[in-house]
Order: structure tokens, then sequence, then C-alpha cells
């Protein structure tokens, strides 16, 4: 049975339990109670229980959801915003980018260029793991489409890509790395091929 240890913080009520994550790794969560509920769940005397939110899964769905929107929007510093300050964006050919600095100037210099400002770029990231309770891991794929200049088209592109997650103490969920595992099809992820960048 969960064990749950009630508490309050500035006279509201709230809750610490603890999780077992994949892997066997343990996670405590305090969450604020929102509402209770009576349960009976061995037919006997019902139990109040409280109801908590978790957001783990909608955190990395809007983080994806507002890296396509900034890449849509061609906005180089919106990207580099959603890792943390020591984050970084590893290519399959070994290039990394560490920093939201460095982020920032590879993808201002990508969408500076014309064959990309009509790419679109997506990540979908799966079912989490915990690492700890503010550090969560996944693998997903990545995708690039829409990638040309006139009178000429890229093939669009797609692979695989594994995902690290920080829960930070002042904008929540970001991401801390990004590796582009595999390449399935189609040009080499973003940046890899774009040659004159310090990516160091």
């Amino acid at each position: 049975m969960l064990a749950l240890e009630r508490f309050h913080i500035n006279q509201a009520p709230h809750v610490r339990f603890t999780l077992a994550a994949r892997g066997g790794a343990r996670v405590t969560l305090e969450r604020k109670i929102i509402d209770t509920v009576d349960v009976d769940p061995f037919g006997g005397a019902s139990v109040q229980c409280p109801v908590v939110t978790l957001r783990f899964k909608i955190a990395h769905h809007e983080l994806t959801e507002r890296f396509a929107t900034a890449w849509n929007n061609l906005d180089s510093w919106g990207v580099a915003q959603l890792w943390t300050p020591d984050g970084h964006v590893a290519h399959e050919d070994g290039v990394v980018e560490r920093g939201r600095m460095a982020i920032n100037q590879a993808r201002a210099t990508m969408f500076a260029r014309r064959e990309y400002r009509w790419s679109r770029h997506d990540l979908s990231a799966g079912e989490l793991t915990f690492a700890g309770p503010d550090v969560a891991i996944a693998t997903g794929r990545w995708s690039l489409v829409n990638v040309r200049v006139p009178g000429r088209e890229y093939p669009d592109s797609m692979g695989l890509a594994a995902f690290t997650f920080r829960k930070t103490p002042d904008e929540g969920w970001l991401f801390l790395a990004l590796q582009y595992v595999e390449r399935e099809r189609g040009l080499p992820p973003p940046m890899t091929h774009v040659q004159g960048i310090d990516r160091r």
C-alpha cells in the first residue's frame, strides 16, 4: 500500500509519497492536495484519499510542442531557452552544442539560410523513466521536413532520439540533453551538415 505523509505549506495541505520508477529507482514526490475522495477498496470501511495533480507527461509533451512552435517561427532563442543553461544537443557525427548560447547560435545560423525558412522540425518523446524526482529520460523520434531552396527540394528526414529532462526551480521542466541517435532516412539531423559553426 502506498504510504502517504501529510503536511502543510503556508497552511495549504500537501502530501508526500514515494513511487517505484522503472529500473528500481524510487522517486519521492510532494504535491498540494486539491481534493479528497472516499475510497472503499476492500468492501469495508471507506478511506479518505487525497487527490493531487501529476504533470510529468504533460510537461514533456508541452516542451516538445513549444520546440516545434519556436522552430516554425524561426525563433532561435525560443528554441535555446527550452534547454537548461548547462544543457546540450548532441549530433550523430559527434558534434555537441553545449549551453544555451551555442544552441542559439547554431539555430540562428540555420534559420538565416534560405533552405530552412520553411522547414518544420518535430520531436516526439515516449514514455518517461524517472532517474530521480527532478530528472527523467525517454527515447523518441525526430523529423525534419520542408527543407528546400527554389528549384530544389531535400528529402524529408526522420530518425531516433534520446531525451533527458530536468525540472528546474524557476522554469519547470526543460531539456537537459537531446541526442540524435540514428537517422532512418533523408538528410542528417539538423546542423550536422551546416559548416562554419563553433559548437564546442
